[in-house]
């Protein structure tokens, strides 16, 4: 058992040292050419079968995301750390950019968190999860200066935001506090290739990588009690204020088609200007209520202030307007009371649960005069061993995002997310 726990908390500590092995590249999105790309918006925790409706909740060994506050409720004398990971399969369809449904397909590592129950009122997390993505590739028609035709352009973009998390939770009573202070990093890469009659059959190959980075805050609020001897109810409250992402925009200029030779730089890596993106000042709120421990309904509303920040447009036809989402669920948990060595008391443990849940929103894009939505149904299973720390939780999402509506593309997708948990007791209890 010793050697056990050595060999999991060495896995799990390299995903520390090693962050560059999380996150891979994300589907095509049309969409993500657009701002800093696509902003996740998923949960990857315990309430991503509840449709993520975990504002409101707690728990002694899983760690919530979206509310700082629910720390303080994480079991004492023991580590938890989680690893997610989730295959996204997305059919896109669109008339006349696309004549035929097109399918892919990606897994990757999604987020890995740890915390600690540092004193009986504090709680605390460290984690690193993926903001953003960025993913596309198209040709268009570009018209020449001066009228005379127009020539062949190809786009490829790639790059996204991750965020570096240190978290904590302080619980006074039935409330608790919480702040997510959190370092929001990475790049959008957006590549171009044109091919022209008119430049003697050269190839121009631009590159414009633009850097962005900041702090980010977000805090919590949570009110934990009982209403009556079988049910208890739990309210929760999440903001964070307009934070400004800055860094700085490098052009690169080559001459010549890469998969045939080596392209000749015309200018190398060039400052030419300032990278900036307001994120809108954000807000939430979620009500659960728990009958007997074993059943749970939940539900949240989030909203984001788009209409609010300046942000560019980069010239295509889009605009920003404010986004929100309502998400809900149901679990069903097994629970059992193990008693404590030495003592009278018991601790609780869950041995496995079952949700269901759903989410609606709209995103802060308006394309063609078409706000983005996205909308799915959730399912959810896990189960924990008490004897080696392990649990497996399995969620499953079948959901629709955009619409063909004024030629746009819309994206029907299936997603499976996989997480891996595991506390290190740091003192033994006694098996009955």
């Amino acid at each position: 058992m010793k050697y056990n726990k050595i060999y999991i908390v060495f896995f799990f500590g390299l995903l520390i040292v090693r962050p560059g092995i999380m996150f891979g590249q994300t589907n095509t999105s049309p969409y993500s050419i657009l701002g800093i790309g696509d902003i996740v918006n998923r949960t990857f925790d315990r309430s991503a079968g509840m449709g993520g409706a975990g504002i409101s909740l707690e728990s002694y060994r899983y760690i919530y995301d979206e509310n700082p506050a629910s720390l303080p409720y994480l079991s004492d004398h023991n580590l938890s750390m989680e690893v997610s990971g989730n295959l996204n399969i997305i059919q896109y369809k669109g008339n006349p950019l696309l004549n035929k449904s097109v399918t892919s397909s990606q897994f990757q590592i999604e987020r890995f968190v740890m915390g600690v129950k540092v004193m009986p009122f504090w709680g605390l997390s460290l984690g690193l999860k993926q903001f953003s993505s960025s993913n596309y590739y198209f040709t268009q028609q570009q018209n020449i200066i001066g009228g005379i035709g127009s020539i062949p352009v190809t786009h490829k973009g790639s790059g996204g935001l991750n965020q570096v998390s240190l978290s904590n939770g302080f619980k006074i009573g039935n409330f608790s506090v919480g702040l997510n202070s959190s370092m929001l990093f990475g790049h959008m890469q957006d590549e171009k290739a044109l091919l022209s009659q008119y430049s003697l059959g050269e190839q121009y190959n631009s590159t414009i990588l633009q850097y962005y980075s900041h702090f980010y805050f977000e805090g919590g609020v949570q009110y934990h009690g009982k209403i009556s001897p079988k049910w208890q109810i739990g309210v929760g409250a999440i903001a964070s204020n307009k934070t400004e992402l800055g860094g700085d925009t490098y052009y690169t200029l080559t001459q010549g088609d890469p998969s045939v030779s080596l392209p000749t730089n015309i200018i190398s890596d060039s400052v030419v200007g300032k990278s900036y993106f307001n994120l809108p000042v954000m807000y939430g709120g979620g009500l659960s209520l728990t009958y007997d421990n074993k059943l749970t309904f939940a539900a949240d509303y989030k909203q984001q202030s788009w209409s609010s920040v300046k942000n560019s447009n980069s010239g295509f036809d889009y605009s920003f307007q404010n986004s929100h989402q309502v998400s809900g669920g149901i679990e069903y948990t097994k629970r059992k009371n193990i008693p404590v060595q030495g003592s009278n008391n018991f601790v609780a443990f869950d041995k496995y649960f079952f949700q269901f849940g759903g989410y609606y929103g709209n995103e802060y894009l308006v394309m063609r005069g078409q706000q983005l939505k996205n909308t799915g149904i959730t399912l959810g299973v896990g189960v924990n061993s008490f004897k080696t720390g392990l649990g497996y939780m399995f969620n499953f999402q079948i959901g629709s995002r955009g619409t063909t509506v004024n030629n746009l593309i819309k994206e029907n997708y299936f997603q499976m997310g996989v997480t891996i948990s595991y506390i290190d007791q740091w003192k033994r209890w006694r098996l009955p």
